[in-house]
């Protein structure tokens, strides 16, 4: 079905002075937030109030040495460079389908910046089908064994990727997931 623009114009016009609103009361309440930042200073009470945290599920970062207010200037950038990334798909099981199967497609790219030298895509799909893929004891494996499978192949290609080019220049590595995995171990 096509969707009819001139339906949400007035919706869109709202949405644009809400941002603009949004905008304005973000910058407003900056300095405030950076202030209160230069107020932590003391990196062992935040640590404690981390550690603290950490029972909670705490899955940031940790500051070691540097008030967390501190800004870094960023280094020019190389002349030469990789840019590496990988990102997956998967289809679930169907169990009302023709066939009982799972599949996992990893696409990656490799963008060398810096010469003429074009960027090498690629995808990966892999069928799952066999009774081993398909069943953790008796039950049929479900979304979250499949996604952790899926963010498993996604690191390990990320990985081969790199492991191809390290040598060759600096390089970035990009995954379009949390680096923290969480699932079920296999």
């Amino acid at each position: 079905m096509t969707l009819q623009l001139s339906k949400i114009s007035h919706e869109m016009e709202a949405l644009g002075i809400a941002l603009e609103h949004e905008t304005s009361r973000l910058e407003q309440a900056l300095p405030e937030a950076q202030e209160a930042l230069r107020r932590i200073g003391l990196v062992a009470d935040l640590e404690s109030r981390i550690q603290r945290a950490i029972g909670l599920h705490w899955a940031g970062a940790i500051p070691l040495h540097e008030p967390v207010s501190d800004t870094i200037d960023i280094p020019p950038h190389p002349s030469r460079a990789n840019i590496i990334a990988t990102d997956g798909s998967q289809i679930y099981p169907d169990r009302h389908g023709v066939a009982l199967y799972y599949l996992i497609n990893i696409g990656s790219i490799l963008f060398p910046h810096g010469i003429s030298q074009p960027p090498t895509c690629n995808s990966q799909p892999q069928v799952f089908f066999e009774t081993s893929d398909l069943y953790d004891g008796t039950n049929t494996v479900g979304s979250t064994t499949i996604d952790t499978r899926r963010s498993i192949a996604e690191v390990g290609e990320l990985a081969r990727l790199a492991a191809e080019v390290v040598d060759t220049a600096p390089t970035l590595a990009l995954i379009d997931n949390g680096l923290i995995l969480y699932g079920e171990p296999h």
